[in-house]
């Protein structure tokens, strides 16, 4: 099992607050694994996410890769 990455203090606040904020907050961004080779989130999709198509609209996945893209 890999060793936890330990975080200074500083990173962790700035982390906390990207994720209450701007288009991670309005998209419910969480951060579920964080590591040193990468890192893993997850997104609820809501119906205002949904194209008329049915399925999730291309913005909104961009929107995810670009703000998961910049932690």
């Amino acid at each position: 099992m890999p060793a936890k990455v330990a975080l200074p203090k500083a990173n962790i606040e700035m982390i906390a607050h990207s994720l209450s904020v701007g288009m991670c907050r309005a998209l419910n961004v969480r951060l579920t694994r964080l590591s040193r080779k990468g890192l893993e989130a997850e997104m609820t999709v809501t119906d205002d996410h949904i194209n008329r198509t049915g399925r999730v609209n291309g913005g909104v996945l961009m929107a995810f890769a670009d703000v998961v893209g910049a932690m």
